[in-house]
């Protein structure tokens, strides 16, 4: 079984076929991965431009999740002055189908 180090959204992930991501909100259909290297197994099969050869087919499995929840508080001192405020991230699950090499069109 194939395995990778792939590039999506500016962050890196090591990902095998069947893997479910969980990455920043997605608005359309997921962006082409950035293959950074291949595996099989512990063997190292491809590097960089050779890693250009392989492509990770993925898909959307759940669009619209929200991530942990972050509190922030503040305060002054001798004023009796609090808030507090919350934000959970929107977060996409995408799954990954299939690592292969791509299709190399030859012209004549």
């Amino acid at each position: 079984m194939l395995s990778a180090i792939i590039s999506l959204k500016g962050h890196q992930h090591f990902v095998k076929e069947g893997d479910a991501l969980t990455i920043d909100f997605l608005a359309g259909k997921p962006p082409a991965a950035e293959v950074l290297a291949v595996y099989r197994g512990d063997e190292l099969l491809a590097i960089s431009d050779q890693a250009r050869k392989y492509q990770v087919k993925l898909a959307v499995e759940k669009k619209d999740k929200k991530g942990e929840k972050i509190t922030v508080s503040t305060y002054k001192a001798k004023a009796r002055y609090r808030r507090t405020k919350g934000f959970r991230a929107r977060q996409t699950i995408v799954k990954v189908i299939k690592i292969e090499a791509a299709k190399i069109n030859v012209k004549n």
